[in-house]
């Protein structure tokens, strides 16, 4: 129950959702290039996620990511301009949170990924350093990725960044125009 706790904070501090998404991180600003060597991008059919490097063999991301085909990408900040640290994984394992697989939306949206082969650390790739507990309420916490920025923009080729407060957990918190079950989601915060 603890690392579920810890992996959904996780999912909480980083954008992990599919290009196609509904989701902004509107108002967004483009992260420099050496803040992020945990960030990942999960490719996947014709989609894209963001991911958290965990350690050098497990990748942290959104359960509705999972398809066929999928590559991980890690030492990114460009999608056209390469770092040379960049490097590719598929792979090896896929585990979700329980009944996840069968997830309503976003309810228990989390999937590990064991990589087919570990990455070494360098200056763009980099494994998150886990906090030993949760963010306390009030905490400015930050999500990231390649998400739209703007109603009227595309996705971006650079990795924006958008700082939040941190709200307490709440039960059944409906999201507007879903009738899901969220007994089991908790709320991130206010942006």
């Amino acid at each position: 129950m603890v690392l579920i706790r810890v992996l959904a904070n996780l999912l909480i501090l980083q954008l992990s959702y599919a290009q196609k998404s509904s989701e902004l991180v509107v108002g967004g600003r483009l992260c420099n290039i050496n803040e992020h060597p945990f960030l990942v991008l999960v490719y996947y059919d014709e989609y894209q996620c963001s991911g958290t490097l965990i350690n050098e063999e497990w990748v942290l991301t959104a359960a509705h990511c999972d398809g066929e085909n999928m590559e991980i990408h890690l030492g990114m900040h460009s999608k056209k301009v390469p770092n040379k640290d960049r490097r590719r994984r598929v792979p090896k394992e896929k585990f979700f949170c329980d009944s996840s697989k069968n997830y309503t939306k976003w309810n228990k949206d989390i999937m590990l990924i064991r990589l087919n082969r570990p990455v070494r650390k360098s200056a763009h790739i980099a494994p998150l350093s886990l906090p030993s507990s949760p963010p306390s309420v009030g905490s400015v916490c930050r999500i990231m990725g390649w998400g739209t920025i703007s109603p009227t923009n595309g996705v971006p080729l650079n990795v924006f960044e958008r700082q939040y407060f941190l709200f307490q957990a709440m039960r059944s918190a409906p999201l507007v125009g879903d009738n899901g079950n969220y007994s089991s989601m908790h709320l991130g915060g206010k942006l």
